[in-house]
């Protein structure tokens, strides 16, 4: 009449991360199913691509930026950690993290570093994701832009920085 959940299945149901990858696992079958009906259905006549198959929705649609910045800051939690438990900034510091996602590194470097301010770069429905992220962080500057069809130095205003963060940059580049 009834099932239960087993204690590793409880867990499972309540790790938040687990149900990012899950979520982000149907996403992905749902983009393999288009692409698969896109390839048997290529016959020499239209070669349009099926919308989900890149990462469109992301740039036109706030809740799948969300659901991305969720998992990205899941994902990236453990490297952000240990890259910031191995570097100590010697003197103040100007950073950009450039397809910052919701701008996780940034606020952990100013939670660390009381001498840095941060700047995310992120298209512009992920940029409204990283302000309402970051919003209690005044040395966080959040500016909507794309690192590879603008020019960064007027994205930044003629601001100049120290360093410039790029770890999920590639991951979004067609071939």
């Amino acid at each position: 009449d009834h099932w239960e959940l087993t204690a590793a299945g409880q867990r499972l149901a309540t790790d938040t991360g687990a149900t990012l990858e899950l979520d982000a696992m149907a996403d992905d079958y749902r983009r393999w199913g288009e692409l698969d009906r896109y390839a048997r259905t290529l016959r020499g006549e239209r070669h349009e691509e099926p919308s989900t198959y890149d990462d469109a929705a992301i740039a036109h649609d706030e809740q799948a930026a969300r659901r991305y910045a969720r998992r990205l800051t899941n994902r990236g939690r453990h490297q952000v950690d240990r890259l910031l438990a191995r570097v100590v900034p010697t003197r103040p510091l100007v950073i950009l993290d450039a397809w910052g996602g919701d701008g996780y590194l940034a606020r952990e470097m100013c939670v660390r570093w009381p001498h840095v301010t941060c700047t995310v770069l992120e298209i512009p429905t992920m940029a409204r994701v990283a302000r309402e992220a970051c919003a209690g962080y005044p040395r966080i500057a959040v500016i909507s832009g794309d690192l590879l069809h603008d020019d960064p130095g007027m994205l930044l205003a003629g601001e100049t920085v120290d360093v410039v963060v790029i770890s999920h940059v590639l991951q979004s580049l067609s071939d």
